[in-house]
């Protein structure tokens, strides 16, 4: 990818402030995991730790409701104890910042990206998440100099992140999640420019962002069409359409949310027992889906 600007700091300078961030405003439910809303990490901020629950909430949003470490997520929790609090508690009683993240790491199921969503959750002034695209970034800008694909993420990787990241949001008068996102967003339209940046295929098969589609467009000749795309551009089309499916879930559960509240202050919601709310929702993940 080229680069459009002389810095990362510039780069940052030119990206505008990223709102709605679901750090503050709430992470959504994903099945049967339950979300967290804002009242709810604002008392996670306070207190700086976090239970087992909150950590799969945290999980199930960063993976986009993804579940391959939800099992061993849940190993965190035996019976009634909570290895989760006790090492979130013990890592926040630490002023070494590879004490916390190591302490983090000794969870089930979580490694140093996943240890860095749980920081970023209880102090996002001071954390960012790292991950693969944002990793990327900062090699392609020479700001760290091993992994260019951010496939080894390591306490070292960890280490040599987090200081960068801190000081860009020192110089910029923000926080240092508010620097991971605005990375993450640089990058994420790249990734879309990409995609629509179809070189040599003819015009008759270009994927164009802003193209008006013909009224009868059927998926086998738009399959046909993203076959032609180089294989780079097709696995930048399942990130995007991944990314976008994801915000628009939030998007429909935040308004229906917003929905049943009025609908129950307005009185036209007639409140139902916890136990046939319970069952309602069973039934319908239990019913098998039309073919």
């Amino acid at each position: 990818m080229p680069q459009k600007f002389p810095s990362i700091l510039e780069l940052l300078r030119n990206q505008p402030a990223i709102d709605d961030d679901p750090v503050y405003t709430g992470i959504p439910a994903y099945g049967q995991i339950g979300g967290l809303d804002a009242t709810h990490l604002a008392e996670m901020r306070r207190r700086r730790w976090l239970t087992t629950e909150e950590l799969l909430a945290i999980y199930a949003w960063k993976e986009g409701g993804r579940n391959r470490r939800i099992q061993d997520l849940r190993r965190n929790l035996e019976g009634d104890v909570d290895f989760t609090k006790q090492l979130s508690v013990a890592a926040f009683a630490s002023n070494e910042e590879y004490k916390r993240i190591s302490i983090l790491d000794r969870l089930h199921g979580v490694g140093i990206a996943v240890a860095s969503v749980i920081l970023t959750v209880l102090a996002p002034e001071s954390y960012g998440i790292i991950d693969t695209r944002v990793w990327k970034l900062l090699y392609e800008y020479g700001e760290v100099d091993h992994d260019p694909e951010g496939k080894e993420l390591t306490l070292e990787s960890w280490l040599d992140y987090l200081p960068k990241v801190r000081q860009w949001a020192a110089e910029l008068g923000v926080s240092t999640r508010e620097v991971e996102r605005r990375l993450f967003e640089y990058d994420s339209s790249c990734a879309d420019a990409l995609l629509y940046d179809t070189g040599d295929i003819q015009p008759t098969v270009q994927l164009k962002e802003n193209a008006a589609p013909p009224l009868m467009v059927h998926l086998d000749s738009v399959l046909d069409q993203i076959n032609q795309l180089p294989l780079e551009q097709q696995e930048v089309l399942v990130d995007v359409l991944r990314r976008r499916h994801i915000e628009q879930v939030r998007r429909q559960i935040a308004a229906d949310a917003r929905e049943s509240i009025a609908l129950f202050r307005a009185g036209k919601l007639q409140a139902r027992p916890v136990e046939e709310v319970i069952a309602s929702l069973e039934a319908a993940l239990t019913e098998p889906d039309d073919e």
